[in-house]
């Protein structure tokens, strides 16, 4: 670690432990991160994945409320609370925060896959893989966290998923080829 004491590494540290799905690991990470810096929103992201993945309503919620008061307009942030919400059925929080996403989208960049993101829940599937393919299309760098995104996924086994990582290469054959390049030198 370069700095020992920075938050900012611990945060990523946590977040590497949420996508490895070591999730009692990243919840204490995580609280260590926010107690040395309670302004860095994207451990609640994965709070909220990690908790709505484990149906932990009450803590994906206070994750949600937490982020949106430090960044209430933030497309990631709006996107992930819009999907937590929706998941422990508290719609009408859903539709608010996915309106205010909407709205925004007007009158300023908001990547598509934002919008897919605030869509993640059974039952959205067809806005979720239209907003995703309209991201891809468009090129968003966002699109390569499709890949680490899966394990919160509800849609993962959908064989939509899987063609999506396909045409951005990160397919499990795509990456098993990239493997075994034997590159010079």
């Amino acid at each position: 670690m370069l700095d020992p004491l920075s938050p900012n590494v611990h945060a990523d540290a946590a977040i590497v432990s949420a996508l490895r799905g070591a999730d009692e690991l990243f919840e204490e990470q995580s609280v260590r991160v926010l107690d040395m810096d309670p302004a860095i929103v994207k451990v609640y992201w994965y709070q909220m994945k990690s908790r709505t993945a484990r149906k932990n309503w009450d803590g994906a919620g206070e994750a949600a409320e937490c982020a949106l008061k430090h960044m209430p307009e933030d497309p990631v942030t709006l996107a992930c609370a819009a999907a937590s919400y929706a998941a422990s059925g508290n719609i009408a929080r859903a539709v608010e925060l996915r309106s205010k996403l909407e709205f925004l989208s007007q009158i300023r960049y908001v990547p598509k896959i934002t919008l897919a993101l605030a869509h993640e829940i059974a039952g959205s599937e067809e806005a979720f893989f239209r907003m995703m393919e309209r991201a891809i299309a468009d090129r968003e760098p966002l699109a390569r966290v499709l890949r680490v995104w899966r394990r919160f996924s509800p849609f993962a086994s959908d064989p939509r998923h899987y063609a999506l990582l396909e045409r951005v290469g990160l397919s499990d054959r795509q990456l098993a080829q990239a493997a075994t390049v034997d590159l010079p030198g």
